[in-house]
């Protein structure tokens, strides 16, 4: 079993090499010594004498820290039965041994998330499986990976990393609340790190105002006890990895609220302006707002092109929000600037061309006579019934620009229409409209193009009118703010944990020696202890400009 130590100011397991405990922050030492009140330095436990400045040991000196115990790692059993079920378990769910792994295997899975194709986005998803060959296929299928996101195991592992993090966050938090409560207080010993400043031939008082004006000038709120002068900056900053755990947790939420999320999609042509979609209910499932107690109307929609050109350069829709029969809002919508109302946001989303409400023209002869038969106006989906006959005509679809793809006729989106053309049905008799005679298609730039040759009638496309189609995206996600907020408390963190470390300084005044002595933290950075030389220069200007 791995070997540990025991803490003996708090009496936590601790890592073998430790020289600080990782959950009390006291200093460990392996050895029994004695500390020297004159330097500091560490003296063998016995001795009368400092060897390293000579100083008497018989009064003032400290004994060592304690020695942490050795211990051994029992087992899980030993470990309920020692500490209880419960307590183990938190143990257990909020140990850094259970963060790791879990950290390990969602990385994995996002990283297979973003490989492979997610069903839920992604067009015939199930073929593309399919071309893997069938071993991959049963393995996708098995393990949900063709939505992992949404995978029982996955969620399952984002409860683990919740839990985990909740347990790790409260114990940290608790014990930086109590680090920040704790006051800071002069220190015991001066050792000899730091950075010093001479006051000769000044006064004790006029040092001790020095110092007061740099310590104020590098904005460290201080107090004064004795012969020193002690302030910490940036205090709250300790917080920061607290605050990143948080954050963290406050996203997860956020993807959790995400379930209740809705979404939908209206739209209309340019000939039905005005048009109000009233909140869905029971009678009314269709062109209507979701979860909504609210009607949406809308005025107007624009389009622009750029100039010479016939790309579009924006759409724009003017939306006005029905509440409780009055008009509460009125907002002009783009791409990327939605209007949100109650938690709903209306997004522009797409404007073309409404192929469904297309109206045409459509002019019938006799093939053999040439006689003319008619001409009849009707829209997508009406029929009409030839003259003398007992045939009946039906507009079944439109087509602006109308191309043979791989699997049929296809219409390609252009600015302008390039090929229009219509396919009509045609039925004999007035029964089952279901299943056509024969079909043709006319197009209005190749009038005499026809498809049936030996069929009686001949048809042309005299005229047509499509009307412009705008639609609108809505959707509400109550994780949307939580999550944001999420990241903003973790940024937070990362910045006060990186960039606004807490600073210590402890100015000692020295009247014996003329001197002024400036300590911060032990085991100092170069940085660190550059600012402590700066603090202590700052405070000889002081004094000199003072003389």
């Amino acid at each position: 079993m791995d070997e540990e130590l025991l803490c003996p100011h708090c009496g936590v397991e601790i890592p073998a090499d430790s020289r600080f405990c990782p959950h009390c922050g006291e200093q460990l030492a392996f050895e029994e010594k004695l500390t020297c009140p004159h330097c500091g330095a560490e003296v063998p436990t016995g001795s009368r004498f400092c060897p390293h400045c000579g100083g008497a040991l018989e009064e003032g000196a400290e004994p060592a820290r304690p020695k942490p115990e050795r211990v051994k790692r029992s087992g899980i059993r030993e470990q309920i039965k020692t500490k209880g079920f419960s307590n183990w378990a938190l143990d257990t769910l909020g140990s850094i041994r259970l963060t790791i792994p879990l950290l390990v295997i969602l990385t994995i899975a996002a990283a297979i998330g973003g490989i492979v194709p997610q069903a839920p986005i992604t067009p015939n998803a199930d073929l593309l499986y399919h071309s893997y060959g069938s071993f991959w296929y049963n393995i996708i299928k098995f393990f949900l990976l063709d939505d992992v996101f949404h995978s029982w195991w996955f969620l399952t592992f984002i409860g683990f990393f919740a839990v985990n993090l909740v347990i790790c966050t409260a114990r940290r938090l608790r014990r930086s609340v109590r680090l920040l409560s704790t006051p800071l207080r002069p220190l015991s010993q001066v050792s000899g790190e730091g950075a010093e400043a001479s006051f000769q031939g000044k006064g004790l008082e006029e040092a001790r105002e020095a110092a007061r004006h740099v310590l104020k000038r590098r904005h460290l709120r201080f107090r004064e006890e004795g012969e020193q002068l002690f302030g910490e900056r940036w205090h709250w900053s300790r917080l920061g990895p607290d605050l990143i755990h948080i954050g963290i947790l406050i996203i997860l939420v956020g993807g959790l609220l995400g379930i209740f999320r809705f979404s939908g999609y209206i739209s209309l042509n340019e000939t039905e302006l005005g048009k109000v979609f009233p909140p869905c209910s029971a009678e009314q499932r269709t062109d209507c707002i979701k979860n909504a107690d609210f009607s949406i109307r809308v005025d107007s929609f624009r389009a622009e092109r750029y100039p010479n050109s016939m790309m579009y350069k924006g759409y724009w829709t003017t939306l006005t929000v029905i509440d409780n029969g009055k008009e509460v809002k009125t907002k002009e919508i783009r791409v990327n600037d939605p209007l949100t109302y109650k938690g709903i946001t209306f997004y522009q989303t797409n404007y073309g061309d409404d192929l469904g409400a297309a109206e045409a023209t459509i002019a019938v002869e006799a093939r053999k006579s040439g006689k003319s038969l008619g001409e009849f106006k009707v829209k997508v989906g009406e029929k009409f019934q030839i003259p003398g006959s007992e045939e009946w005509v039906k507009f079944s679809h439109f087509f602006t620009s109308f191309v043979f793809g791989k699997d049929g006729p296809v219409n390609v989106n252009t600015p302008t229409p390039q090929n229009p053309a219509a396919i009509l049905q045609l039925y004999k008799g007035t029964g089952d409209l279901a299943k056509s005679d024969y079909a043709d298609i006319v197009f209005a730039n190749f009038p005499e193009t026809h498809l049936n040759q030996d069929k009686p009638y001949k048809f042309y496309l005299k005229d047509y009118f499509v009307p412009k189609l705008d639609g609108i995206n809505y959707s509400h996600n109550p994780g949307y703010p939580v999550v944001w907020w999420g990241f903003v408390v973790m940024l937070v963190g990362l910045f006060a944990a990186f960039y606004l470390a807490p600073k210590r300084t402890w100015v000692v005044l020295d009247p014996q020696g003329e001197r002024v002595l400036v300590q911060g933290e032990r085991r100092l950075s170069w940085g660190g202890q550059r600012a402590l030389r700066g603090i202590a220069e700052e405070i000889e200007r002081e004094l000199k400009k003072g003389g």
